[in-house]
């Protein structure tokens, strides 16, 4: 029954992946498949791609969390994402956005709440430093 899901599904979305295709820049499929290959260890996070004013892509995970892809090079930029990811779970942390936009100084963002706990735990430890 799996076998025959999969031959249904393939004649089904084979013909409006191909017309989708048609209506798309070659280049912009291309760079998109290479990305979605390269999200591969990233899983079933992977919510989807962005194509952000016709120059860029932003990779879409659970968790509302976005990787900020640069213009040049995207899928190399997302890789070393995935391969600090791997050594340091830097996507487990209460990161929102991964902006790999400058490749000499990427950054991180926090989410909202890490940052009210980030400013809370300032302002606590500032009194024991001063003394």
């Amino acid at each position: 029954t799996a076998l025959a899901i999969k031959m249904v599904a393939y004649v089904l979305v084979a013909p409006l992946a191909s017309a989708l295709a048609e209506n798309v820049p070659r280049r912009m499929l291309l760079v998109s498949l290479d990305l979605v290959r390269a999200a591969g260890p990233l899983g079933a996070r992977m919510r989807g791609l962005v194509r952000m004013g016709e120059r860029r892509w932003d990779v879409v995970l659970d968790r509302d969390q976005r990787i900020l892809l640069p213009e040049e090079a995207p899928v190399q930029a997302l890789e070393r994402v995935i391969a600090l990811d791997q050594v340091h779970e830097m996507l487990e942390r209460d990161v929102s956005v991964v902006d790999m936009r400058l490749a000499a100084r990427p950054t991180i963002r926090m989410n909202p709440a890490a940052v009210e706990q980030w400013q809370e735990y300032q302002k606590t430890n500032a009194g024991i430093a001063g003394r």
